[in-house]
């Protein structure tokens, strides 16, 4: 039931309140009093479209506002329940707010809400019959509540209603949970397709880096054979070699020290270097020839680093975080 209407700079009004008793509540007044213009402002109330005509001359902003008992209004109740919005003993405050800029906001009980809402909440409040006004009639959902009401199965209608919901809502839950199976599905596939693809590179950590470092040397093999007798040559084999000059200057260091015992020291130092010396050129040596070359070898080693590099770049991490991913593939 409506209780108050107020208007504030609305036509012709600079600010008026109606207010409404229970029963019949009849306005009259001759044309050009405002009676049409009452009805205009409820028709905004219930979400009817605003115009800045609306506002008064010389104002910013145009106000209307309702105020309806809702006691025994159970529809309207479950609607402000779904929107979260709180009733004021049992009364709906309805506001329009259209401002000279062309902003019209919609409130409920202080609280912002879309014009369909508030549309949607007129639907049970007020019927406007007249000319060019909305009717509940004009809405397709009124007959079934019309005829339910009068057959006295409203209580079934909504039951029904209730267990429609319910199985739609199962069938929902349904359809996700198929959804979620194939999701899992082609999850577990892509999990295979990623453990296959580890497996049949099957590598093993620090393995990219000792690869490197053979390729490195095979693809220098000649000038690591080149160096190698040339270092040999200046530090042992060659002839005026590092060696052989160490070991003649240690003959003359030793009659040295049969003049000055002091140059004892000295004479060990040299010692220890001749052994550093052949030590390094027998290493040296060694080193060149135990590195034999393949060609079918080298080609084989950058197979195998390529392989590699591409997982690699595949799960974009190194070969430990790849063995971890394989860990936790497994796992899964």
């Amino acid at each position: 039931m409506l209780k108050k209407l107020y208007l504030k700079n609305y036509a012709i009004f600079e600010e008026i309140e109606v207010e409404f008793g229970s029963g019949l509540n009849i306005l009259t007044g001759e044309t050009g009093a405002g009676k049409s213009i009452l009805i205009g402002a409820l028709s905004l109330l219930l979400g009817e479209r605003a115009d800045i005509d609306f506002i008064r001359k010389g104002e910013k902003k145009a106000v209307v506002e309702g105020i309806f008992n809702i006691k025994e209004n159970e529809k309207i109740k479950n609607i402000l329940k779904r929107e979260k919005i709180e009733p004021y003993n049992y009364e709906l405050i309805l506001r329009r707010e259209v401002s000279n800029t062309g902003r019209n906001r919609a409130f409920i009980n202080d609280s912002a809400v879309t014009i369909s809402t508030l549309k949607e909440i007129s639907k049970y409040l007020i019927d406007i019959h007249g000319q060019h006004q909305h009717q509940s009639l004009f809405y397709n959902n009124s007959y079934s509540n019309i005829i339910d009401e009068y057959g006295g199965i409203k209580n079934l209608t909504e039951s029904t209603i209730n267990s429609y919901l319910r199985l739609n809502k199962l069938k929902n839950n349904y359809n996700e949970l198929l959804k979620r199976k194939k999701e899992l599905k082609e999850q577990e596939e892509f999990f295979r397709y990623q453990l296959e693809e580890i497996n049949k590179v099957n590598p093993v950590i620090n393995e990219d880096e000792a690869l490197e470092r053979e390729i490195l040397i095979l693809e220098n093999m000649e000038k690591i054979r080149e160096y190698v007798n040339i270092c040999f040559n200046f530090l042992y084999e060659g002839e005026g070699s590092a060696a052989e000059k160490i070991k003649n200057s240690m003959k003359y260091i030793e009659e040295l020290e049969k003049i000055d015992p002091q140059i004892t020291s000295y004479l060990k130092d040299l010692e220890s270097a001749y052994i550093t010396v052949k030590e390094t050129g027998n290493y040296i040596r060694d080193f060149g020839e135990k590195v034999e070359y393949s060609q079918e070898h080298l080609e084989n080693l950058r197979e195998r680093l390529l392989a590699l590099n591409s997982l690699k770049r595949k799960f974009k991490g190194t070969i430990k975080d790849i063995l971890n991913k394989k860990t936790e593939l497994e796992s899964k």
